[in-house]
């Protein structure tokens, strides 16, 4: 529903590209979407153009979209949007346009440094570095002859890692 889904980018928007966190990012998230709606307003009463309708039809397009938190669709629109709030600080006067601009910037660096201050830096144990996998890689190249066919369900991944060949197993045909 179309609800859900301005929930969803909204908080994708925040979260992931503004690096919002708390009430500080929660400030930071509006402050950027009152910038972003004055440039955008701005942008279509003086000179619209294509970009407009793009943000407008693509937008449409996923708020209609289900979607399970994905923050790929946003990817098109983040950077017209962040355009659209630098219009919005440009018709700032000068002084004022510039002192602003600062802060926020400012406190942008400052959400993203607070935001990489509690993430997770441990290492990735999934996919090639999942332990048991290491371990049969490990086992394969010792154990096996270098002319040696191993069948995987992802051959070119076990090829690059234990130099040996592989192939992929196919699902054999229903038998009737």
């Amino acid at each position: 529903s179309i609800p859900h889904n301005i929930q969803i980018h909204s908080w994708n928007l925040a979260r992931l590209y503004l690096a919002g966190n708390g009430s500080f990012g929660l400030f930071l998230f509006v402050v950027f979407v009152i910038l972003f709606a004055v440039g955008f307003v701005r942008q279509c009463r003086v000179n619209p153009g294509s970009p407009e309708a793009f943000f407008l039809c693509y937008g449409g397009v996923i708020l209609l979209w289900p979607s399970d938190n994905d923050p790929r669709f946003l990817l098109p629109l983040f950077p017209l949007a962040v355009i659209y709030a630098g219009i919005a600080l440009a018709e700032l006067p000068r002084a004022r346009s510039r002192w602003v601009t600062a802060v926020l910037v400012a406190c942008l660096s400052m959400n993203y440094m607070i935001g990489y201050r509690h993430s997770t830096t441990k290492s990735i144990t999934e996919g090639i570095g999942d332990p048991d996998f290491v371990r049969m890689c490990n086992f394969l190249t010792a154990n096996t002859s270098r002319d040696s066919v191993v069948v995987f369900s992802k051959p070119r991944l076990l090829g690059l890692l234990t130099g040996r060949r592989a192939s992929a197993y196919r699902d054999a045909a229903p038998t009737s």
